[in-house]
């Protein structure tokens, strides 16, 4: 059984600054329509715990309900593929 380690205050604050400076160098648009930049949004709302895992729930878009599920499960220290940040990896340009 894997243990959980939350992701401490500073990790989740750096993850923030990162995702407010990638914002507007990330691709807007996906090529599906997605909207890029209201995913990062959202991954802000969850990292500032403005918005939980109830509220999740709710969100009926499934890219929008999996990148802000991915990031709670990434603040709470499950196993997911990528950070927040690493998830915009090769859709923003430096």
């Amino acid at each position: 059984m894997n243990k959980v380690k939350p992701k401490t205050e500073k990790e989740v604050n750096a993850e923030i600054a990162k995702l407010l400076e990638i914002r507007p160098k990330v691709r807007r648009w996906s090529g599906f329509g997605a909207d890029h930049w209201k995913q990062i949004d959202l991954q802000l709302r969850v990292l500032r715990e403005e918005i939980d895992d109830y509220d999740i729930s709710g969100i009926e878009d499934p890219d929008e309900n999996s990148v802000a599920y991915e990031t709670l499960q990434w603040m709470e220290g499950r196993d997911v593929d990528a950070s927040p940040v690493g998830q915009w990896e090769g859709l923003w340009k430096p």
